[in-house]
């Protein structure tokens, strides 16, 4: 079966080329430049439209907005081709010129060009043709009917034809190289806040324009804008349905079944959705069944595919339902909205898994472990969530209440095995290790979330200080109850092979309880300068106050040979800890602004936001040892310089430097915990004499964005350094069975240092050729002190993550994704001289494909090479494979037969390591591995009445 897939990919692939091939020759290429001037006023026209047409069929070239200077200049323009021009501006008649590149000519410069008020009737040619894009005061908006797709395409394919706008793999959206923060359709969210729902069920043809804009923060500055994008449906189309109704069998009894109805109209939008697989395709909300369900649209797609890495195996069924209504008509000042969600969630699974460990040791040689678990679960959940949302041109106004219930159960099995490992490579045995455990867990929440804004136009009246006061208030509440209630059984067996006599059994009852209730409130004060008269910067007042408390109630049996309880006397216990944290700080910033009108803008921003707080708790408990009061104060500063430099139409550079410090302090469970005798290979005690952590970072960004059409490239950096005073580390004491006991303690020289970059480079070539580049880049340094058998070590960790994604698009017709994933983690330990060393590294290869043959099919594939190595483990390679074969029926491409194999060379594992200090881990789990399936699905779709 692998070798039949393999022969009819690669047949396909030559079939592909060859047609490509087949293609008439090549049209040479050359540029186009001119200038547009108003005639009768005779100044330069800035942000008009000009569009170039082939005269033969006026399918739209290339456009562009004029710069300053009323400018314009297109390259890559075919040769000898007949050509018209048309320059378009509100209020203006459209000026029209036909030329054509002449043969051996490089481009042709068009001169001047002089548009005039709009006067009379237009020309035949104007009528027929629409602007792709104007300047509409300072939004940007392409015209969908500019441009011409496949009647099946959705906005996702016209996103990919617009000039500057570029959509990446993973769904985001750059515009112009700056990040699309949100997606609305008509003005609001659609479904959710994922764009890829919008952006893959919507079709091109009931599109009117794609709106591009900036949003300004509430102090109504640009400082903290972001930009948004909005989908204008044309008149009659706000109202629609779609959907999804799908089903698939496979081998080895694997199945999968999902279907999803949505209805909106101007007011309302109704989403239903379902799924249940056996394939680990697990969702945790609506939004994602959604976007899992959508109808994406005529390109050569790579196919979603189950989650092979996911460890175990799940059989999970899913539903919810979304609802949002608007009261009134949504504007960008009124707002009175209800959204609602509910979603429900069962999921069986099981999970086989076998842990090998290292652990450093300084004396007795390193102790390794082997352990093999086997975990059944059942998970129940209910989540229901609300938002209510109210704004006007002053102040806006959210209430969210929410409520979930969760119950699991849980049947865990394990055994394994500790060897000492002696200087002369044998490895004796400690200790051995069984046990079980069954388990039901429930847990409830019911929550609320207050959340009120002032929104402020940016114009200061400095002279009506006593109408500003209060409306320059902003406060936010939460307050949630719950309960959690957990009953367990545990029998466990420990054999010392050094020391018979302690070896024990425990079985063992817990039956715990757990009411807990938390709030806080947070005030902000804002725009405080304007009460204290001061002109020259900004100033705000914030309060953040917290309040938590929990009851357990904790009853702890023994069962004895003849199956009855013994309590459990140093187990059993109630307690109550209540905990606060409060907040004051002040904020001073002061913005030095300087700009020419379409040419540049500087900014420097200097903030300083020093902070008091005062954290504590009391903790009472019928262990009189665990009666402790604790409360903090600190003096927690924060600064930060921020600089930017825009060039229009050119780049936009940020760079910002922060100082910040914050408190770590010490729990209970830190302090003096309860010590369950059960967990005999693993001793947690307590330190009461644990201070709290005291942390300075430093942080420096990095930001730079080409501005450019033809030009996408996005370039960031961060880096930041930390130093920890009074760090909290780990103290371990060995014992020659194997036992670890350990508790925390404070330690100073605790540092650490970040380094991660991100760059994004776009190239669109000539024919409608794309390759978007994507590298990342992370590193972690860390320094730790630690202790081991009373000896102080300094526990040093590095860790590397590097990506590398290609991603190349021909036309509609081909898509070809690469991706080099390389991580690594070495850590070491030493004390004068003595040192161990861990290290692990993963290297991961992949290769997928998408071949659209005609209108109706696509064949995707995707392989993946990944290689793992550990120290004290051997290597562990394997090759995934995945192919699928789509195919679409019915005119509006309505009805899909999709048929898959997974994992076609089944050689799939779920390998990964686990470092920490002197230990590390690698664990292998069960995952899917070889199966064919074949699926059909039906998308419902109308658009409009």
């Amino acid at each position: 079966m692998g070798r039949f897939f393999f022969l009819l990919f690669m047949m396909l692939i030559l079939d592909h080329y060859s047609a490509i091939s087949q293609e008439k020759d090549p049209v040479y290429f050359g540029s186009v430049a001119g200038k547009l001037r108003d005639s009768s006023h005779n100044y330069s026209m800035i942000s008009a439209t000009v569009a170039l047409y082939k005269s033969r069929d006026s399918s739209i070239v290339s456009f562009s907005l004029t710069n300053k200077f009323g400018e314009f200049s297109f390259s890559k323009i075919p040769v000898a081709t007949p050509l018209y021009l048309v320059a378009t501006y509100t209020g203006y008649t459209p000026a029209v010129m036909a030329f054509s590149i002449a043969p051996g000519k490089t481009g042709i410069n068009l001169g001047t060009l002089n548009i005039e008020s709009a006067a009379g009737e237009l020309k035949e040619v104007i009528v027929k043709t629409v602007p792709p894009a104007t300047m509409n005061g300072d939004t940007l908006e392409f015209n969908a009917d500019a441009f011409k797709l496949d009647t099946n395409a959705v906005v996702e394919d016209l996103m990919r034809k617009l000039p500057g706008v570029t959509v990446w793999a993973d769904g985001k959206i750059m515009v112009y190289g700056k990040t699309i923060n949100s997606v609305l359709v008509n003005g609001k969210p659609f479904f959710g806040s994922d764009a890829q729902i919008a952006t893959q069920n919507l079709p091109k043809n009931i599109v009117d324009k794609i709106q591009v804009y900036n949003t300004a923060s509430n102090d109504g500055s640009d400082r903290d804008s972001s930009l948004e994008m909005n989908v204008k449906l044309k008149k009659g189309k706000d109202i629609g349905r779609f959907g999804k109704l799908g089903a698939g069998y496979g081998t080895l009894k694997r199945y999968e079944a999902d279907i999803s109805y949505n209805l909106f109209s101007p007011k309302t939008q109704i989403a239903t959705a379902a799924a249940i697989n056996n394939t680990n395709k697990v969702a945790g909300d609506v939004g994602t069944l959604l976007k899992n369900a959508t109808f994406k649209g005529v390109g050569a797609n790579i196919d979603y595919t189950p989650n092979l890495r996911y460890p175990g195996s799940s059989r999970p069924a899913m539903a919810g339902i979304s609802l949002l209504h608007d009261f009134i008509p949504a504007t960008s000042t009124d707002q009175n909205r209800l959204e609602g969600n509910y979603f429900f969630s069962n999921n069986r699974s099981l999970l086989e898994r076998t842990t090998q460990s290292t652990t450093y040791r300084n004396e007795g040689g390193n102790l390794l472990q082997d352990m093999e678990n086997t975990n059944e679960t059942e998970n129940n959940s209910n989540d229901f969530s609300a938002i209510y949302s109210f704004q006007n041109k002053n102040r806006q106004l959210t209430i969210n209440p929410s409520f979930f219930t969760k119950q699991n159960t849980i049947a865990a099995y394990q055994q394994g095995a500790s060897y000492e490992q002696a200087g002369d490579g044998v490895h004796r045995p400690v200790n051995a290790t069984s046990g079980a455990q069954k388990a039901n867990n429930k847990a409830d929440n019911l929550g609320i979330k207050i959340n009120t804004s002032s929104k402020q136009n940016g114009e200061l009246d400095y002279a009506r200080y006593d109408q500003l006061q209060w409306n320059n208030l902003d406060a936010a509440y939460f307050f949630n109850i719950g309960e959690n209630i957990t009953n367990r059984v545990t029998e466990n067996r420990f054999v010392f092979y050094a020391d018979t006599l302690q070896n024990r059994r425990f079985h063992r009852k817990y039956n715990t309880r757990n009411h807990y209730w938390n709030q806080g409130l947070t005030l902000k004060y804002s725009n405080l300068e304007r009460w204290l008269h001061i002109r020259f910067m900004e100033i705000a007042l914030t309060n953040d106050f917290s309040v938590n408390s929990s009851g357990e109630n904790n009853m702890v049996t023994d069962i004895g040979e003849d199956g009855t309880d013994i309590a459990n006397i140093s187990l059993i216990n109630k307690a109550r800890i209540t905990t606060f944290n409060n907040q004051y700080s002040i904020l001073l910033n002061k913005s030095f602004y300087r700009s020419l009108f379409d040419r540049f803008q500087r900014t420097i921003s200097i903030k300083l936001e020093p902070k008091l707080q005062t954290f504590g708790f009391s903790n009472t408990s019928q262990k009189s040892f665990q009666n402790i009061n604790r409360t903090y104060n600190k003096v927690l500063p924060y600064a930060a310089i921020e600089y930017r430099y825009m060039r229009f139409s050119v780049f936009d550079f940020r760079t910002s430097l922060n100082f910040a410090t914050s408190a770590i302090y010490p729990g209970i469970h830190e302090l003096a915990p309860l010590i369950d005798s059960a967990n005999m290979l693993s001793i947690h005690l307590g330190n009461s004499r644990l201070q709290p952590a005291h942390q300075k970072k430093m942080e420096l960004s990095v930001n730079y964005n080409s501005l450019k059409r033809d030009n996408i490239l996005v370039v960031s950096f961060n880096s930041g350094l930390a130093a920890t005073n009074n760090a909290f580390s780990d103290s371990s004491f060995y014992t020659a069975d194997g036992v670890q006991k350990n508790y925390m303690v404070n330690v100073n020289g605790n540092n650490s240092y970040y380094f991660n970059g991100r760059l994004y480079k776009a190239f669109k070539f000539k024919n409608e050729n794309q390759l978007m580049l994507t590298l990342s880049s992370d590193a972690n340094f860390s320094r730790n002190p630690i202790y081991i058998n009373g000896t102080r070590y300094l526990s040093y960790g590095q860790s590397f993550n590097n990506r590398l994604n290609m991603d190349y698009s021909f036309k509609d017709r081909l898509r070809i994704m690469m991706s080099q994933h390389f991580s690594s983690f070495f850590a070491r330990q030493n004390n004068s001289g003595n040192e161990n060393q861990f290290r692990n590294t993963v290297s991961n290869s992949t290769l997928s494909t998408a071949i659209r043959c005609g209108k109706k099919l696509t064949i995707s594939t995707d392989a993946n090479y990944t290689s793992t190595t550990a120290t004290g483990s051997g290597n562990i390679n394997f090759i995934m494979w995945n192919a699928s074969a789509t195919c679409r029926a019915m005119k509006g491409n309505n009805l899909e037969v999709k048929l898959s194999a997974l994992d076609i060379f089944r050689q799939n594992k779920g390998v990964s390591t686990i470092a920490n200090n002197n230990t590390m881990s690698r664990q292998i789990s069960n995952v899917l591995q070889q199966y064919f399936m074949l699926t059909l699905s039906y998308f419902p779709r109308k658009f409009g009445k």
